[in-house]
């Protein structure tokens, strides 16, 4: 059985899903799986995941979150990390997470997201934003994105990603939180793409993330119910086949 199980929803990602795969497999550590469900692309990324020897799941119609419950249904590792078809990994993360993760008091581990190539205005905003989950993770508040979050696969049996709730990460982060010590590190990061900063704008992108807002604050729920609801249907037409 491998240690570690990464599990990557996609839906026509041929043009990142090489990249994603490239840098797993420069890693130093090598005792893990990839599970890729995918939503029914019509590309070659279902193509390409199996020639990189990706286990591949068909799961058409659930969305992302429906996509990931799916992957740690197939997941053979101890540890779980949850990530996108657009991220790329530095070449010893898998083994930090392994080392730290194999530490009995945390049950989560998470990092700062790095941008490739963003607008300023989005450099700016990310360094921001991981200074301000670091602090917050000393306050054990959590604000968990699935660009990159690995647990421990017991949790899973307790806590899965809510289906149609926009900020699904980030309550699956406020679960875990409740289940044992998440640790934030700062030399454990991915690097993102910045497609949709570019595509979004200044406006438009963080108009899309306001609802990160609840992760570090006690808002109702209520107050984003609508937006977020907006906001997800745009969301899920990136994860569900037409």
């Amino acid at each position: 059985m491998p240690e570690l199980s990464i599990i990557v929803p996609t839906l026509n990602e041929e043009k990142y899903i090489g990249k994603l795969l490239d840098s797993l497999n420069s890693q130093t550590y090598k005792d893990f799986e990839i599970i890729i469900v995918d939503g029914g692309s019509s590309d070659k990324t279902v193509q390409i995941s199996k020639e990189y020897g990706a286990i591949v799941k068909i799961k058409s119609g659930v969305g992302e979150w429906g996509q990931r419950n799916e992957g740690v249904k197939l997941a053979n590792g101890k540890i779980i990390i949850n990530t996108g078809a657009d991220i790329i990994f530095p070449p010893n993360l898998l083994k930090k997470v392994a080392k730290i993760l194999g530490n009995e008091k945390y049950v989560g581990l998470t990092g700062p997201n790095v941008p490739l190539n963003p607008p300023l205005w989005a450099k700016i905003e990310y360094i921001l934003y991981n200074v301000l989950r670091y602090i917050a993770a000393k306050f054990g508040i959590y604000s968990i994105n699935t660009q990159f979050i690995a647990y421990k696969k017991d949790a899973s049996d307790k806590i899965q990603f809510k289906l149609m709730e926009m900020n699904a990460d980030g309550l699956f982060g406020k679960e875990l939180s409740k289940l044992g010590k998440i640790k934030f590190v700062w030399g454990v990061f991915v690097f993102t793409s910045s497609r949709r900063m570019w595509e979004l704008g200044i406006i438009g992108f963080n108009l899309h993330f306001l609802y990160v807002i609840e992760n570090f604050f006690n808002i109702s729920p209520k107050l984003f119910e609508n937006y977020k609801r907006k906001v997800l249907i745009r969301h899920e037409q990136t994860h569900k086949k037409n």
